[in-house]
């Protein structure tokens, strides 16, 4: 085994021994020993990786299976996620826990931030991420204005996959989603009209019972979201949004190098 193997190896157990200690660790060498160990185990590696999280995430990630049962499937891309990955395998063997044949969760995908950095910087277009944007999601809660509501007050709305409206477009392209919105219409407006073409009382009953109960529970969450749609339509178009995408989508690109470099340098004197 040359140097440079062992290098390796060395960091490696060293990176491993590190995550496996909770919270900050402070490394303390001798001055007379740090180039020959530098040279070895590469003690700056230390300075310019920092393991404290890897620690935190693989104890969520076992906690998370332990509640719903352990992920059958763990994929990881990256040296930080195959750490996070090897880790939450050595805390399963040390603490043995039942065996749920039961899986809740079927994948379970650790992928490091410095695989894709780049993804931080682009706009935002999907019908989730925009509406984040504009009016902020917590823990799948939006707290909506009154432009939206159409009361002047405002309400809170749950985002969760009891809405079949935001489930279906959540992950679209804003560009695409409006299609949907349209065709939904289209249906509703159907299932409406079905009262004037009621021939006896049990089908008023039953359309009053039950589809009458759906139908206007859709028809407010469509309304809620062809609004929210609006609203950030609204914001966009003060801003010249299709330009400034046209120059993003050109700068990865790589197109158009000088009208991209001219249209920000336009941006920069605006500040």
């Amino acid at each position: 085994m040359d140097l440079q193997e062992l290098s390796k190896l060395l960091k490696t157990q060293l990176a491993h021994l590190l995550v496996s200690i909770p919270d900050e660790k402070d490394v303390v060498i001798d001055p007379d020993l740090m180039k020959p160990l530098d040279r070895v185990a590469g003690i700056t590696f230390l300075k310019d990786n920092d393991t404290t999280w890897l620690h935190t995430a693989s104890s969520s990630l076992v906690n998370l299976q332990r509640l719903f049962g352990r992920a059958p499937n763990i994929y990881s891309i990256g040296k930080g996620a195959k750490m996070v990955s090897e880790l939450m395998e050595t805390m399963f063997e040390t603490h043995k826990d039942r065996k749920d044949k039961s899986f809740h969760i079927g994948q379970i995908f650790i992928v490091d931030r410095d695989i894709d950095y780049v993804s931080l910087l682009c706009s935002p277009m999907t019908y989730e991420a925009l509406l984040d944007e504009s009016f902020g999601i917590n823990c799948s809660m939006i707290d909506f204005d009154g432009e939206v509501t159409g009361d002047g007050k405002g309400a809170k709305m749950l985002l969760t996959s009891q809405d079949e409206i935001y489930t279906q477009i959540r992950d679209c392209h804003f560009s695409q989603m409006f299609s949907y919105l349209r065709d939904t219409a289209k249906k509703l407006q159907e299932l409406e009209n079905k009262k004037n073409n009621l021939q006896s009382v049990g089908d008023m009953r039953k359309f009053v019972g039950n589809d009458l109960r759906v139908l206007k529970q859709q028809q407010k969450l469509l309304s809620t979201h062809i609004s929210a749609c609006e609203a950030i339509l609204k914001v966009k178009n003060k801003t010249d949004f299709e330009d400034f995408i046209k120059v993003e989508h050109n700068l990865l690109e790589g197109v158009e190098y000088k009208e991209n470099m001219t249209y920000v340098e336009e941006c920069i004197q605006k500040q």
